[in-house]
């Protein structure tokens, strides 16, 4: 069982980084610039279409009027205005193959179509066509078309689109033809719309296509239209002759309160993909998005019948509807990577096979969801990954499937969606590098690094990479994101401010009520490094091996240093041996048995002595303490050990350990050790004891299972006279390997009529040799209810 994490304490002035968002200011503001065109002509909204010229002095007062002008232009430059049918505009404004507009720096361009149809109609043709910081208000059915067009759409604001009418089925952006022309649209801004439309951006295009969205913002979308028809729904192609071939590109996107309401009668959409080709998704965020009404297969990103690959993405408070999943793959074989599902109704995956397709999870977190699967549990496979706090047993293939936690993944400020690692998080450098994708994670910095201080770059689970050796921004540091120490303990923990401030600092310090810390750190100048003092309490009310924390805020001064979080975890002062208290032993061995801390981590918080008192008993077997009995400060295990001569019988010796410190197996400060001597053969009797009993004849065991843990090949088990079976506490299969197992009385071996293994209530075989060159066997004894 993981650690439990204490969440207490975190003080308000504690501010985690937001979560990326994206604004029309930030995507519009991007500079444009072309040279080197045939002609240039300008619009403005002070412009004047009957005297001015469409120069830079004398612009035209409509797009309409700069695209139709003779000769034609191939570069339209659009400033500031109001672009309506009262200026002038003829909808939809036909933008011609070679023809580009675009808005001028800074300039607030907005095109109004009053309802009265389609803003832009593109293309046909093949140039390289650009379309760039218009802000489109107000169309009727499609805001834009394009036909065989080629070029870019970028820096675009799109906003309240009316419904087109019943058999309507796009708002943003329909593509149609024959061809396979490259489109991106990238930087734009698409927000309050709703429309009872099939599609947001649909793609009837020709075969090997390639459509990149990247950098965009949709949210605040309802989409209403149910029927379908077997297209893909709110962005993607159409299952049609043109539809099945074009690929699709998410770079960089987010989807916010998005709601999808298609239905497909042949239960094979989903939100976002396409038809047999391959899609990828690299960084897009999927937040409060919802297809509550989709088919039977429908998915939020739905990848059919080729495929497809998800890295670094994030999917939160996603609603895929009753016996659907965020991520589907029909017919196809799905990739995830390094992406972060939290809070998903119903499931997250849901494959859909024809033969051996398989979504494959690598990386991945999962948590606080509904369930991990809805489907088809066998052909999900997931590899160093993260399952918290979500039904998950028996949703997954176990034998494909490898590295899992069920650790909480101590998110920044999930209410906040902020899934960001903590640095003290167990997810940190606990992922697969084989596995890592390429490029950079969500917030765009290096995928693999060195987040837990120890020496060596592993990639993080989840969409996010901690950062703990590099900060960008000044931050408080320390050498290691957490520390272990004892009940009691003191400690001083080095503690700096990286970048360097360059001015006085100050840190306010906001420990676990199980902690005591100095109350305040200065830093006169701002490059020292101060010191933390740190005690655990005595008796802490966390649990043994809790995690807490201690926060650093910094406090009376305003040079924006970030607040910083040092994890410690909380241990008793426990020692162990190792195993139980009660050491069978096969006689003529030599054992030997170290004293140490559960946790190798583990650092002794001073000098800790182990003694002993001398030998009792009527066994023969000798104790005696080997080496320093001492823990060193600073150790972990004692730097001598307890010898035992295994002979026969039983002896015991007491333990005793001070400096405040328990064992584990007794709970006090000193131990019983016992030392119970075996030889085979070894005597197992329904009337025995496993806890008790030292296999001989007059003291056996109580089962097979547990004698077969103590032997090695060439031993022999002598069975008594009884019923061995699930209620009398065996494990089947047996695995014997070397070790005879013989029908046995206490007067010879005999007929095997009264030595009976009894399958009843086994899911598996009574017994199973690992191979045939094994050299036990079985002898005198019946099977019953079971086979071998």
């Amino acid at each position: 069982m993981s650690p439990k994490f204490h969440e207490t304490s975190i003080p308000a002035i504690f501010r985690p980084r937001a979560t990326r968002l994206f604004t029309a200011a930030m995507l519009l503001g991007a500079v444009f610039s072309l040279t080197c065109h045939a002609l240039t002509l300008y619009v403005s909204g002070t412009g004047n279409d009957a005297t001015g010229d469409g120069s830079e002095t004398a612009p035209f007062r409509s797009i309409t009027r700069a695209l139709t002008n003779s000769p034609a232009p191939d570069l339209v430059l659009v400033g500031s205005g109001i672009y309506d049918a009262a200026s002038g505009e003829v909808f939809p404004i036909a933008i011609a193959n070679g023809q580009s507009v675009a808005a001028t720096n800074g300039a607030a361009a907005v095109v109004d179509a009053a309802y009265s149809g389609s803003i832009l109609l593109l293309g046909p043709g093949n140039s390289s066509n650009l379309v760039s910081g218009l802000r489109l208000r107000r169309a009727k059915g499609t805001a834009i078309i394009a036909n065989d067009w080629q070029g870019t759409i970028a820096n675009m604001d799109v906003t309240d689109i009316q419904d087109g009418g019943a058999t309507n089925s796009t708002c943003v952006l329909y593509y149609a033809g024959n061809n396979s022309r490259p489109v991106t649209v990238s930087g734009c801004v698409v927000t309050g719309i709703l429309s009872a439309t099939r599609h947001a951006i649909r793609f009837d295009a020709g075969p090997n296509g390639l459509f990149t969205l990247t950098n965009c913002l949709f949210s605040d979308i309802v989409l209403t239209q149910q029927q379908l028809d077997k297209n893909v729904g709110f962005i993607g192609g159409t299952y049609s002759t043109y539809g099945q071939g074009y690929s699709f590109a998410f770079v960089d996107c987010r989807f916010e309160n998005v709601s999808f309401r298609g239905y497909d009668p042949n239960l094979e959409n989903g939100m976002f993909g396409t038809w047999y080709r391959g899609s990828t998704f690299d960084r897009c965020m999927f937040l409060n998005v919802s297809s509550a009404q989709g088919g039977g297969y429908c998915s939020i990103v739905a990848c059919n019948r080729n495929s497809s690959i998800l890295r670094n993405c994030l999917f939160h408070r996603c609603n895929p509807g009753s016996g659907r999943a965020a991520v589907g793959g029909f017919w196809s074989d799905t990739r995830v990577y390094n992406c972060t599902f939290d809070s998903i109704s119903n499931a997250v995956f849901r494959p859909q096979p024809s033969g051996s397709e398989t979504i494959r999870a690598y990386n991945s977190i999962v948590s606080r969801s509904a369930g991990l699967c809805a489907a088809n549990f066998n052909y999900l496979h997931l590899v160093s990954s993260c399952l918290f706090d979500t039904p998950f047993a028996g949703q997954y293939n176990t034998d494909y499937s490898a590295n899992l936690s069920s650790s909480d993944p101590l998110y920044a400020n999930a209410a906040a969606t902020n899934f960001r690692l903590r640095t003290v998080s167990p997810l940190v450098d606990w992922g697969t590098n084989a596995y890592a994708p390429p490029g950079p994670e969500l917030d765009h910095s290096e995928r693999i690094r060195d987040g837990d201080a120890d020496g060596s770059a592993t990639v993080d689970m989840g969409c996010y990479e901690v950062n703990f050796l590099d900060p960008s921004e000044p931050v408080f540091r320390f050498p290691k994101p957490a520390y272990r120490l004892f009940a009691g303990q003191t400690s001083s923990i080095p503690v700096w401010i990286q970048p360097q401030p360059g001015a006085p600092a100050q840190a306010g310090v906001y420990p676990h009520p199980d902690i005591t810390t100095t109350g305040l750190l200065a830093f006169p100048s701002g490059p020292e490094t101060n010191t933390l003092a740190v005690e655990v309490a005595s008796s802490p009310a966390s649990g043994n091996g809790d995690l807490v924390s201690i926060w650093l805020a910094e406090t009376n001064t305003s040079l924006g240093v970030l607040p910083a979080e040092i994890g410690i975890y909380v241990h008793r002062r426990q020692l162990t041996i190792g195993s139980t208290n009660r050491l069978l032993v096969r006689s003529g061995t030599t054992n030997d048995i170290a004293i140490r801390f559960v946790n190798s981590a583990l650092s002794s918080p001073g000098q800790i002595t182990i003694s002993t008192n001398a030998a009792a008993g009527s066994g023969s077997n000798i104790f005696s303490w080997e080496g320093p009995n001492i823990i060193t400060n600073g150790g972990w295990r004692s730097e001598g050990f307890l010898r035992v001569i295994a002979g026969s019988g039983s002896n015991s010796i007491t333990l005793a350990a001070d400096n405040g410190f328990v064992f584990v197996e007794s709970g006090s400060s000193s131990l019983v050790v016992e030392a119970v001597g075996f030889a085979s053969p070894v005597y197992v009797s329904t009337n025995g004891s496993d806890s008790s009993g030292d296999g001989s004849s007059n003291s056996p065991f109580a089962t097979v299972t547990f004698a077969l843990g103590l032997l090695s090949a060439g031993d022999q088990i002598r069975l008594l006279p009884g019923v061995y079976g699930t209620n009398t506490g065996e494990t089947f299969p047996l695995q014997p390997g070397g070790v005879s197992i013989v029908g046995h009385t206490l007067s010879g071996a005999t007929l095997p009529d009264n030595q009976v293994f009894d399958g009843r209530g086994a899911s598996l075989n009574i017994l199973k040799f690992a191979s045939p060159s094994v050299t036990g066997f079985v002898a005198n004894i019946t099977f019953s209810n079971g086979a071998l």
